[in-house]
């Protein structure tokens, strides 16, 4: 860029005074833009500490999207990212988990996870909400909803992490210094797969974590933008249909993260009363537009419980010892109450960002072989789960275990403890009991 401005000839250079005209246009954007981000933490936000945090927040992310000083700030990001990769995988680089598959099956075995985003339980139709929001799974055949789940943190970089790795709120440093559960399964004889229709950031610990699948494909668009998550169907479909017989697959979806109206497409447009899509983000946090914002996020409920619905009738029909685990990474605030909060990610979490959904749906292959797995999945559905229960149950429905496997972390086991503490990551770094 430097070499090229030095090339052009002095004719073809703006004046001064456009350039003062474009400054001023930029500056006075700039400007309009800052008081929108300011509106709308105080929208959102009660709390002087989370007001600050979230102005902070917004700042960085409008500086990002500006040249030059854009340009800098990801060019500190992407080499920030290499030395994230380089030391994660140096860390990782010696250890195995040392699984084994505990038995081998004639039938083609197939292990979904499935990744929710932003899905609070409150608005599922199957947990009690007056709403018809969960049609299919309502009526779906071998699925098991847990009514009693809260996730370890309430934003999506501190939550994951604790799905797909053994850190726990006490340890959560252990994210960065062990591999997640795909390196399990693949030392277990599983191919692995990461199916995302959410953007990574360049050295997020989510990319190191995908990019350890054997195949990994990203079909995400910018989140305001309509990339729905159907988008990953046909994917999905190839995956299934190829000869590998044993598979174990992530599915990371957009969910009903903001802006919820941009999640579904327009025939998922059942509560007609909703917000409108357009450049400004500032009416879809108003606490005048409740209800419009209530039944935004009620249609990406609705367009979830297709989603879940189709991935489960896939996996039917191969007719595979198989099952689909969902699980949200945390829920939302939707002008619940007198604290007017919208969002999540607030250092004192409601029940609203913490009680999130639980499915999981086996096939009928898979409740002949391990009946004794069922048996004990009805037995806790009641009983307290936390994300970091998905690591252990996940390979212990899949039959996968290894020296010292903690069976008491798995809700698929007898030995598990019901009686843990629920403990949270706040966004703080500071551990919070939520018993």
């Amino acid at each position: 860029l430097f070499w090229f401005s030095k090339k052009i000839d002095t004719s073809f250079l703006l004046p001064k005074k456009y350039k003062k005209i474009i400054l001023l246009f930029f500056s006075f954007i700039f400007i309009s833009l800052g008081i929108r981000n300011i509106k709308l933490a105080f929208n959102g936000h009660q709390e002087k500490t989370e007001i600050i945090r979230s102005i902070k927040y917004s700042f960085s992310v409008q500086l990002r999207k500006n040249f030059p000083v854009g340009f800098i700030l990801k060019t500190f990001q992407v080499f920030d990212g290499f030395k994230k990769k380089n030391k994660y995988l140096s860390n990782i680089k010696d250890f195995s988990f040392n699984t084994t598959k505990q038995d081998t099956l004639n039938e083609k075995e197939i292990y979904i996870l499935v990744i929710g985003e932003t899905a609070r339980k409150h608005n599922f139709h199957i947990y009690g909400y007056p709403r018809n929001t969960s049609p299919n799974l309502d009526s779906i055949k071998n699925l098991i909803a847990f009514n009693n789940v809260k996730s370890n943190a309430n934003v999506t970089s501190l939550s994951i992490p604790f799905m797909l790795t053994r850190a726990t709120p006490k340890n959560p440093e252990l994210k960065f210094n062990e591999p997640t559960i795909i390196n399990a399964f693949k030392e277990a004889g599983f191919k692995t797969y990461w199916l995302s229709n959410q953007q990574i950031a360049t050295g997020s610990i989510f990319r190191l974590y995908a990019q350890s699948a054997d195949v990994y494909l990203n079909i995400s668009k910018s989140i305001d933008a309509n990339g729905y998550d159907e988008n990953v169907l046909p994917i999905f479909d190839d995956v299934l249909k190829n000869s590998v017989r044993k598979k174990f697959i992530i599915v990371h979806t957009i969910g009903s993260h903001f802006r919820y109206n941009y999640r579904y497409p327009e025939h998922f447009n059942y509560y007609s009363s909703n917000l409108e899509k357009g450049l400004s983000i500032e009416n879809t946090t108003k606490y005048e537009n409740k209800n419009e914002i209530i039944n935004s996020y009620d249609n990406s409920i609705i367009y979830t419980d297709y989603i879940l619905n189709n991935i489960i009738h896939k996996l039917e029909a191969k007719k595979a010892n198989s099952f689909m685990y969902y699980i949200s990474d945390h829920g939302e605030n939707l002008f619940d109450n007198n604290q007017k909060k919208l969002l999540h990610g607030f250092e004192n979490p409601t029940k609203f960002e913490v009680e999130i959904p639980l499915f999981i749906w086996t096939s009928n292959e898979y409740n002949l072989n391990y009946p004794n797995k069922i048996k004990e999945l009805h037995e806790n559905i009641e009983n307290k789960i936390a994300t970091v229960n998905t690591f252990y149950t996940l390979l212990d429905m899949s039959n996968i275990s290894y020296p010292d496997f903690e069976k008491n972390k798995s809700f698929a086991d007898k030995k598990f403890d019901t009686l843990q503490e629920h403990l949270f990551f706040n966004v703080n770094k500071s551990v919070i009991k939520l018993d």
